[in-house]
């Protein structure tokens, strides 16, 4: 071979690999089985959806398959997507339609980002940040208690500016137009655009983030929800504790009030040899209807790898007329 060909195999090679390196796609997911038991109470207890009173074998935080994809355009912007699809791993079957759980493609750079589709709230984000279960397993706070059983955790239709990080500080604002398909997770027919927003600080073993929603009118239900919620957290390293304050209302349609609740949560993070140990306490109130509802919640995941963990969990909670409502679960993720 000539000293020419040579180099243009070598040139070839070296602009294939820049073309290779400005352009990627991963596939990525988890999977999740365990074992959950629970007593027959009727109490409010997020994430305890196996039948009262048996054994059952399910998913402790919900299984996954995604397809992430960015690509480098130069001038410092970047296009990026992400697909992400739930399935049941006990019986193969998907637990929502199609990409339910991430759908949206974004353009990023120097002035931040701005994505399209389906995607979590802002408030959300702050929301779990709150949670040291991350909204997995029968502790977990969930939905019920840090976005008060009343707003959604996705917007469909979403439409988010993400400013680049300021220092120390980001923030989100986003808008969900009003479209015959709905703007909630589980809406159809909605005509009421939903906002939200954001704002976090983050800055070594400080966090501290503010978030905000309206959701609009969701149908089927037919209630218009507005949401705060704030959650600060400091790792010493041998504990992060947090604690989550939110308050939410909930109208009908004539504009008269059917909820207005405000949730208190502590709750910590401590690694144990190769684990962490997991625990939070969540009071949720609500001033109109007379409704208490407390939860406990405790559990230990051991890291196998960087990438698979056995968990035990453990949580009760009460609630005001009803009977209390006891779990347990242990189970294996693995992630991918």
């Amino acid at each position: 071979m000539t000293h020419q060909n040579i180099l243009a195999a070598s040139l070839l090679m070296a602009f294939s690999c820049a073309v290779s390196a400005q352009s990627s796609v991963t596939v990525y997911g988890k999977v999740d089985m365990g074992l959950t038991k629970s007593n027959s109470g009727n109490a409010t207890l997020s994430g305890a959806t196996g039948p009262r009173g048996e054994w059952a074998a399910e998913q402790g935080a919900s299984s996954r398959l995604g397809f992430r994809g960015t690509e480098d355009l130069g001038g410092g912007y970047r296009a990026s997507f992400v697909l992400e699809h739930r399935f049941n791993p006990d019986t193969g079957k998907q637990t929502a339609p199609e990409f339910f759980r991430q759908s949206w493609v974004e353009l990023s750079g120097g002035l931040g980002g701005i994505r399209l589709g389906r995607d979590f709230t802002p408030a959300f984000a702050v929301a779990i940040a709150g949670d040291p279960f991350g909204f997995d397993t029968v502790a977990q706070a969930g939905p019920a208690h840090v976005l008060l059983g009343l707003s959604p955790t996705r917007f469909n239709n979403m439409v988010a500016y993400r400013t680049p990080k300021l220092g120390d500080v980001t923030a989100t604002i986003a808008i969900a137009p009003s479209e015959n398909t709905g703007t909630v997770e589980g809406g159809n027919g909605s005509k009421h655009k939903a906002l939200g927003a954001n704002f976090i600080y983050s800055s070594g073993p400080i966090y501290a983030g503010l978030g905000y929603e309206n959701s609009g009118v969701q149908s089927p239900i037919g209630v218009k929800t507005n949401m705060w919620v704030l959650t600060a957290a400091y790792n010493f390293g041998v504990i992060r504790p947090s604690i989550m304050i939110g308050k939410g209302t909930a109208e009908n349609l004539s504009g008269s009030n059917v909820a207005d609740r405000t949730n208190v949560q502590l709750a910590a993070t401590a690694p144990l040899g190769v684990g962490e140990v997991k625990f939070l306490i969540a009071r949720r109130k609500d001033s109109q209807t007379h409704i208490t509802i407390q939860k406990v919640g405790m559990g230990y995941h051991h890291a196998l790898s960087k990438r698979t963990k056995l968990y035990v969990d453990i949580a009760s909670a009460s609630e005001t007329r009803k009977e209390r409502r006891t779990a347990v679960d242990f189970g294996i993720q693995t992630n991918f």
